[in-house]
C-alpha cells in the first residue's frame, strides 16, 4: 500500500485501481472509510464508464464494444507520478486489454493530497488519440455510518444546505435508470438516513448545491465533500441490509437507461475531451 501523511490524517492507497482505502483522522482516532467485508471495496474510481452497459456493451459507430460495470480503471495498476509527504499523484494508460473495451489513447491521472482539513481529490483524463473521447468518471467512497460510537445509522443525516429537494433519476430496474425522473423531498435541506430508502438501489440526482455534509443528531462529527466540477451524485448502500455504511458519489456522467444499448458519444451525463486536450475534476473532503 502507498501512503501520505500528516499531523493530523493519514491516507492509504492501493495502487491497484488508486483507490482510497484508509482516511484517519489521528487527532479523534477516527475511520472514515469503510473496512468491512459484505462490500469488498473502499472507494473505487470509475472510469469509462459508471453502472452497468445494457447486456454488458455499448455502441460506438453503431459497433458493440464489451464494457464492464463501472468500467474497469480499478481493476488495473496504476503508475506513481510522483510523492510527497502529504501528496501523490497516480497515472492509469489503456494498455492492449483495455483497448479491446475501450479503443481510444488516453492518460487517467489521479492527485490525493492532504490539506489541514482534509483530502482533494483531483482527475484529469488527457486525450492522446486523433478523435474526441467521450466517457464518464466517478468516485465511489464508502463512509463509515455511524462513524462514531454510541450512533447508528438512523441518526444520520446529509444537509444540503438550503437545497429543498433532489431532482432524481428513477432506478428501475437497478442499477438501470428507468428513463423516468422524480423529486425526493428535503426538510429544510436535510434527507434523514435510514436503510430503507435503500431497498430499491441507489438514490441518483442532480447535484443540487456544490457541498454535502454528513451529520448526526448526536455529534459535531461530519464529513462534507464539495464535489463542484460533478454535476451528478449517487447515494447507496447495500440493498435490503443493514450494512455501516454509506457511499456519497459523485458523477460526472449516468448509469445507462434499462433496455436501452447506449452509443458512448451521445449517452446522457458523457463527458467529451477534444483531441490534444485534458478535462479536470476536482473535489474536496472535509472532516
Amino acid at each position: 500500500m502507498l501512503k501520505i501523511e500528516s499531523d493530523h490524517f493519514l491516507v492509504t492507497i492501493n495502487p491497484k485501481g488508486a483507490e482510497l482505502t484508509q482516511i484517519t483522522d489521528k487527532k479523534k482516532e477516527l475511520d472514515y472509510l469503510w473496512q468491512g467485508t459484505a462490500w469488498k471495496r473502499h472507494a473505487p474510481i470509475l472510469f469509462p464508464s459508471i453502472g452497468r452497459s445494457n447486456d454488458d456493451h455499448y455502441l460506438i459507430d453503431q459497433k458493440e464494444w464489451p464494457m464492464p460495470q463501472h468500467g474497469f480503471a480499478r481493476d488495473y495498476d496504476w503508475t506513481v507520478v510522483e510523492q510527497t509527504a502529504t501528496e501523490i499523484t497516480l497515472s492509469f494508460v489503456g494498455n492492449h486489454e483495455t483497448a479491446t473495451l475501450f479503443p481510444f489513447k488516453y492518460t487517467l491521472q489521479v492527485t490525493y493530497a492532504l490539506t489541514a482539513t482534509g483530502l482533494n481529490c483531483h482527475y484529469e483524463v488527457i486525450n492522446n488519440d486523433q478523435q474526441a473521447i467521450s466517457f464518464a468518471l466517478g468516485s465511489h467512497p464508502g463512509f463509515n455510518v455511524p462513524l462514531v460510537p454510541d450512533t447508528k445509522f438512523d441518526d444520520y443525516y446529509l444537509d444540503f444546505g438550503e437545497a429543498a429537494e433532489l431532482a432524481t433519476y428513477l432506478i428501475d430496474p437497478a442499477p438501470f435508470r428507468s428513463g423516468q425522473r422524480g423529486r425526493l423531498a428535503l426538510e429544510a435541506g436535510q434527507l434523514a438516513l435510514n436503510h430503507r430508502l435503500f431497498d430499491n438501489g441507489l438514490i441518483l440526482f442532480d447535484r443540487p448545491s456544490t457541498t454535502v455534509t454528513l451529520r448526526n443528531r448526536k455529534t459535531t462529527d461530519s464529513i462534507s465533500l464539495k464535489t463542484a466540477d460533478f454535476p451528478y451524485m449517487a447515494l447507496w448502500t447495500l440493498e435490503n441490509q443493514t450494512e455501516d455504511f454509506l457511499c456519497i458519489e459523485p458523477f460526472a456522467g449516468l448509469p445507462d437507461q434499462y433496455g436501452q444499448q447506449q452509443a458512448i458519444n451521445t449517452k446522457l451525463g458523457n463527458q467529451t475531451v477534444e483531441v490534444g486536450q485534458r478535462q479536470q475534476f476536482d473535489y474536496q473532503m472535509i472532516f
